[in-house]
């Protein structure tokens, strides 16, 4: 038996399999593409077409038939470790004196015929790569190569786009989808990764349940045994962990869409003796499997009904890092110096937001699955890089950088202190809309919403409202955007003027319903007018008389 942590790791290495040959189509189409928009005419677009594009091909076809040819070493070796990993197992628990793995004929035939049918399916698999289209048609590679030189060409000629932004439209597919594994004839079409890891871990999980058949009738077993681990998908969780006889489990087996054994699930089967092997689990450990699992998970105001389900999700965002990441690397082929400083920072944005779900959903970052052939730990400083030079412009022009360093410390709030993340983001509104000036900088923003907070929250107004909280628009408006009165310049409101507008107001203002339902009154003081919530007992906004 392979254990769950041992079947990801499989999955994970056949998926990765595919990510060289990405890696090099996806620069080598985006380099090819920028050639061909930096060339001014028609006449020299077809000669260079015709030139570049017939004599290159055979090449790219040579350097994806080398970059295969390396994986297939390292399917015999996954194929034969796992073997031996399974038969093992088998025979340790069942009889620890029987033939060593790499002397037992029959295991090691059926291995090599394993091995043999796996380099065929890989061959088949990847005979069929090509490429979705910007109009969403599947061509194969040679097709693609001159569908997106011809589109780039076409868009910058004719005017329509830039340069930069042409190289960018050509290649958003291929970078966005990858290498598809294609089904020329129905159109029919799957990530390469996703055809490789089916494929292989379908045969892999054939030829260990073919070495534990063997094993359960060599060394006397009568029954077998389903593996089990946490995040069950909701198909298998009633019976994983438990042992059947052999009919029982033939009979369960043929009954499941998805069978037992082939891996792509995480489960397989093990010979056993009924009443002499003891379960892997006890009742009560599947128990809180299942009851984990239920839970689900809660994020950013979305329920997940199974931590199955949340898993799910976190793989859609790998999956978006790693397109993110070929991005990245066409920006750097293309020389966009623009575009690559703006995927840059979503880059980070995307694995700060990675770990982010990790942390609260508590699921483990699997950054083996973040990893792209050729974007190394270069790039990956490079990114971080700009990012904090992003980071530090921004934070500078709104006067936050001296109460908020770093762009790390910035994720710290962002992510850990919602409150302060709150306030941060009202801050930077308020900048923007110039609504306060960048000079007054966040330190004192803060200070002034402590004040807010300690003066204002809890007082009781004059029509019985007991504040509960205030928005970070009345902070703007109680700083303002001068001290002294200019001319089309708001002044602030000082904190006792307010709180004297909402215990002793000179005037009650009617009261108003929204749209969206709240309700709002504004009280008018000596010295400042307030606005405040009822439904929700909130401060609104403040103004100086006669603003």
């Amino acid at each position: 038996m392979l254990t769950p942590e041992q079947v990801q790791g499989l999955q994970v290495a056949f998926e990765q399999m595919a990510e060289p040959v990405t890696e090099y189509l996806v620069r080598d189409v985006a380099r090819r593409v920028s050639e061909a928009g930096q060339l001014t005419s028609t006449a020299a677009y077809q000669i260079w077409r015709l030139q570049e594009l017939g004599k290159s091909l055979p090449e790219v076809e040579a350097e994806v038939s080398r970059l295969l040819g390396k994986q297939l070493e390292e399917i015999r070796r996954l194929f034969t470790q796992a073997a031996e990993v399974g038969y093992n197992f088998d025979i340790d628990r069942l009889h620890p004196d029987a033939v060593l793995f790499a002397e037992n004929t029959s295991i090691q035939q059926m291995v090599s015929a394993a091995v043999a049918l796996a380099d065929q399916d890989f061959q088949n698999i990847t005979q069929t790569m090509g490429f979705i289209g910007s109009d969403g048609k599947a061509r194969t590679l040679t097709d693609a190569y001159r569908n997106a030189t011809d589109e780039a060409f076409n868009l910058i000629i004719s005017g329509a786009t830039d340069y930069n932004t042409a190289i960018r439209r050509a290649c958003a597919k291929l970078i966005s989808e990858g290498i598809r594994s294609i089904e020329y004839d129905s159109g029919m079409h799957t990530s390469l990764e996703a055809a490789i890891r089916r494929n292989m871990m379908g045969g892999l999980g054939l030829l260990v349940e073919q070495i534990s058949e063997r094993n359960h009738d060599d060394l006397g077993a009568d029954g077998w045994e389903i593996s089990a681990h946490a995040a069950s998908a909701p198909d298998h969780e009633p019976i994983q962990g438990r042992q059947y006889s052999d009919e029982a489990y033939q009979r369960l087996n043929n009954s499941l869409r998805r069978r037992i054994g082939t891996l792509n699930c995480g489960h397989n089967a093990f010979p056993i003796i009924l009443g002499v092997n003891a379960p892997q689990y006890t009742q009560s450990e599947l128990d809180r499997f299942r009851e984990d699992n239920a839970k689900g998970v809660n994020y950013e105001g979305r329920h997940f009904d199974t931590v199955y389900e949340a898993t799910q999700y976190q793989r859609r965002i790998e999956r978006a890092i790693r397109a993110q990441k070929r991005r990245v690397m066409v920006d750097e082929g293309s020389r966009d110096g623009e575009q690559l400083e703006q995927d840059r920072i979503k880059l980070r944005r995307m694995n700060e937001e990675y770990r982010r779900f990790c942390r609260s959903t508590s699921l483990r970052p699997e950054n083996e699955r973040l990893q792209v052939s050729g974007f190394g730990r270069g790039h990956a400083a490079r990114v971080n890089a700009g990012a904090e030079r992003y980071y530090q412009k921004w934070s500078r022009g709104i006067g936050a950088h001296r109460s908020i360093e770093t762009l790390a410390k910035y994720y710290d709030v962002k992510y850990t202190d919602s409150p302060r993340y709150e306030l941060l983001r009202g801050y930077a509104r308020a900048v923007e809309n110039d609504d306060i000036s960048p000079l007054v900088g966040f330190g004192r923003y803060e200070e002034v919403s402590k004040e807010i907070k300690q003066r204002l929250v809890g007082a009781k107004t004059y029509t019985g409202v007991v504040i509960e909280s205030f928005t970070s628009h009345f902070v703007d408006r109680v700083i303002g955007q001068t001290s002294t009165p200019h001319k089309g310049m708001r002044c602030g409101v000082p904190i006792p003027d307010a709180l004297d507008a909402l215990k002793n107001p000179v005037r009650v203002g009617a009261i108003r319903v929204l749209e969206d339902g709240d309700v709002r009154q504004t009280l008018t003081g000596a010295k400042a007018d307030v606005t405040i919530s009822i439904r929700d007992k909130r401060l609104i906004q403040t103004n100086p008389n006669g603003a």
